[in-house]
């Protein structure tokens, strides 16, 4: 299970790979099969339809070919009224290009057991699924702490998705949970997911940004209560509002919204350097030396803004999810600097090409925006 304690924010641990279409065919046949039969491969899906392996791939490889015998025939393993819906619905959609309505991607009850699948959604890259799959969910729970860690992992989701309206909108039911619940640790963590989604707006002042962040400071003061502690979904800490503070200053230096503060970045340096020599965790060694490289950038040393950076990367490669799409856009502020403005241009694009692999839109958007900038400047 991806901790959530501390940082306020998911860790998600294994490599991802290219986004799935979870309407299609293929998709809802294995997830309908793992829900109800917890079969993971296809010779295991074979063995439940009483068919070979052999004849379960070219089921798969041309569905829109597939017999109503053939649908009947998988229909009759499914006990599910909605999970027969789904697969009647993307064969309908393979064979005649269109959808027979919404899709549900969750079970009559929700549990831990759906938070994994969310989890691995997330891993895989598959955003909108996890945000969709997570959104119903909460709708679900009756457990509120369970509830909440949907809302967390669909906040996750739609902020990589670069959708800044609906995650602010999660943001939103969760301190209206919050207040419900009296959780003063749990309002504070909705007042720090919405100073972060503030953040991906470009326009974004200073002063919006700090008076948010200051109201989570303030709850922060207030919440004592040992049962929050217990709580297994996102509770931030005074920590992870430095944190977040310190990489919106950064933000908006880079923005040009705030003036170059030297002695100030100098020393954030040396400090985020500090941090990664002590970090216990992969993790919290990537965030700090990957500070220090956007530090030393706005300090216009891209020798040493590339030796972190490659450091960062290397303390855990694709384990760090969206890892390797950050290190992405430090890179091209370095190559901004250091070379011409068509091998600028060639890095942003391959760039971009990797977070629309990843679902990352919210680095991709960065990409672009800078894309922008350096085109515009060759004219």
């Amino acid at each position: 299970m991806a901790k959530t304690h501390v940082t306020g924010e998911l860790d998600y641990l294994v490599r991802t790979k290219l986004p799935e279409n979870p309407n299609s065919f293929e998709y809802v046949l294995r997830e309908a099969f793992l829900l109800e039969h917890q079969c993971t491969k296809g010779a295991e899906i074979a063995k439940v339809l009483g068919i070979t392996p052999g004849r379960f791939s070219q089921i798969l490889s041309s569905p829109s070919t597939l017999k109503p015998e053939t649908i009947q025939h998988l229909l009759v393993r499914l006990s599910g009224r909605q999970t027969r819906k789904r697969l009647i619905a993307a064969w309908t959609a393979e064979c005649f290009g269109e959808s027979m309505g919404n899709s549900l991607f969750t079970g009559k009850t929700v549990s831990s057991k759906t938070l994994r699948r969310v989890d691995r959604q997330i891993r895989e890259s598959r955003l909108v699924t996890a945000a969709l799959t997570a959104q119903e969910a909460a709708v679900k729970s009756t457990d509120w702490d369970l509830r909440q860690q949907f809302l967390d992992r669909a906040f996750y989701a739609r902020r990589h998705l670069n959708e800044p309206g609906r995650a602010m909108s999660i943001a939103r039911i969760i301190a209206a949970d919050a207040k419900e619940q009296g959780s003063k640790a749990r309002l504070a963590t909705a007042h720090f997911y919405k100073a972060k989604t503030l953040m991906m707006n470009p326009l974004c002042k200073p002063e919006s940004f700090h008076r948010c962040i200051g109201e989570a400071v303030r709850l922060l003061s207030m919440y004592k209560n040992e049962a929050d502690r217990l709580l297994k979904c996102a509770l931030i800490e005074a920590d992870s509002v430095r944190r977040l503070e310190l990489n919106a200053t950064l933000t908006f230096m880079e923005r040009g919204l705030d003036p170059i503060d030297k002695e100030f970045l100098e020393t954030e340096r040396a400090s985020a350097q500090g941090r990664a020599k002590s970090a216990k965790t992969y993790q919290s060694k990537f965030n700090n030396l990957f500070t220090a490289a956007r530090i030393s950038v706005l300090l216009g040393e891209t020798f040493q803004a590339a030796e972190l950076l490659e450091s960062a990367f290397g303390s855990g490669e694709f384990k760090n999810l969206h890892a390797q799409e950050q290190c992405g856009v430090i890179h091209s502020m370095i190559l901004e600097q250091t070379e011409s403005p068509a091998e600028v241009s060639e890095h942003l694009v391959k760039a971009i090409l990797l977070c629309e692999k990843s679902c990352d839109y919210y680095h991709k958007a960065m990409l672009e925006t800078r894309l922008a900038e350096v085109e515009s400047a060759r004219f």
